[in-house]
């Protein structure tokens, strides 16, 4: 499972997601989010390493990454807000 560093949410929240799919993700790839509050979209920012964690604030958010978002994500998230 890797981990990366995403960006999302009104108050553009930083947290420490999840991904089990074997393809990797690249910096500003918007992915569908399990955060604490519900699904959610989210902007991958980087893949997690022993530095990057080191350097970061104790007590971030985080989840699972649950897919690439799709069109029909982007739609319903356009007719929404």
């Amino acid at each position: 499972m890797t981990e990366y560093l995403v960006r999302y949410g009104t108050m553009r929240f930083q947290g420490i997601f999840t991904w089990a799919n074997p393809q990797s993700l690249l910096h500003g790839d918007y992915v569908i989010l399990r955060t604490d509050r519900g699904l959610e979209i989210g902007q991958v920012l980087i893949e997690m390493t022993d530095s990057l964690r080191e350097s970061l604030p104790e007590g971030l958010t985080g989840g699972a990454i649950l897919r690439k978002m799709t069109q029909d994500d982007a739609n319903e998230y356009h007719r929404i807000h």
